[in-house]
């Protein structure tokens, strides 16, 4: 009874103890994320809600059987977004504006070449000059071939991460068990906080990976071709203190991407599947799949092969500039 109450006690400490913090982290994740894009006034969050919108019409694009006037809603809001940035010219001179434009495009080609015409967006494109005009700025799709282990096993670090697309219709190949563990070993070699190596991979079992895919909510469309599914996290028992909050996202995130990659060195293609959820589908997620109740999920990785070819989403990187800068 006594050990009881001291353990109640200790959580309540701290709790104490850490809240602040995590208020700190709410307020301004809060502040800075939810602010309305008609009054917004920064070229960091305009741009990625643009990228956002038409990321998804790439990916509608990409599909085997992609039915004409789909994500009308989306081609509606990228339009609308466009349009409201016209005249800031930091946005509209940006790669992804133009980026935008340039997938409407491609949107619009594939939407005559099934006999639909959209009279919003011929509109705009015509506005925007580039219905019949060739654009240098690429976006949309493109076709990508078979990786073979023998063409992969001499490329340089720089040349996996270019050969490197995320698939999302992979062959119905298993990727054996072997294969897991000689990439596991490479990735192995990550660094991570204090040498902890917290990161953790689990192997969905094949019967399941349908079910989970399901929850997770972003693979609509090609669920039944994803056979080999991995759950990349931490344990949160290798932290202690405030300060190491977010640490387990850190290491297990570099070692997920140097996993990603070692599976690209072996011939393998990869997709990874975002993992920010709400606490209920957190709980949703552990009926299906036993996990210990430490472990904190960071994101899924499917891997696998595709036949000869196959075509995937395609767009621009942000501008060097963007990215690196001064303190």
């Amino acid at each position: 009874m006594l050990l009881k109450i001291e353990n109640i006690l200790r959580f309540v400490v701290y709790l104490l103890r850490y809240f602040p913090d995590y208020i700190c982290d709410l307020i301004n994740y809060v502040k800075h994320s939810n602010k309305k894009y008609k009054s917004i006034d920064t070229k960091t969050q305009s741009i990625s809600k643009i990228v956002s919108l038409y990321h998804v019409i790439e990916k509608g694009l990409s599909m085997k059987k992609s039915r004409p006037g789909f994500g009308i809603d989306r081609i509606n809001s990228l339009i609308y977004y466009l349009e409201l940035f016209s005249d800031n010219n930091e946005i509209s001179s940006s790669i992804q504006y133009k980026t935008a434009i340039i997938v409407l495009k491609k949107y619009h080609d594939f939407n005559l070449s099934q006999g639909v015409t959209i009279e919003k967006l011929s509109l705009f494109l015509e506005k925007n000059n580039l219905v019949d005009k060739e654009d240098s700025i690429n976006g949309g799709t493109k076709k990508i071939k078979r990786i073979s282990r023998k063409s992969s096993e001499n490329l340089t670090f720089s040349e996996v991460v270019n050969i490197r697309s995320s698939v999302r219709f992979f062959n119905d190949e298993i990727v054996p068990e072997n294969d897991v563990l000689e990439a596991l070993s490479i990735a192995h070699k990550s660094p991570s906080s204090c040498n902890r190596q917290s990161y953790r991979l689990i192997r969905v079992p094949i019967e399941k990976v349908p079910e989970v895919l399901k929850i997770q909510g972003g693979a609509n469309g090609y669920i039944e071709n994803i056979h080999n599914l991995f759950i990349i996290g931490f344990d949160i028992e290798s932290y202690q203190g405030v300060g190491d909050r977010y640490s387990g996202y850190v290491d297990s995130s570099i070692f997920g991407t140097t996993l990603m990659y070692a599976f690209t060195s072996l011939g393998y293609q990869t997709l990874i599947l975002n993992w920010s959820k709400p606490y209920k589908k957190n709980l949703e997620l552990r009926k299906v799949v036993k996990l210990k109740e430490s472990i904190n999920i960071s994101f899924f990785l499917a891997v696998g092969n595709i036949d000869l070819e196959t075509i995937v989403p395609f767009s621009n990187r942000l501008d060097i500039k963007d990215i690196y800068k001064d303190a």
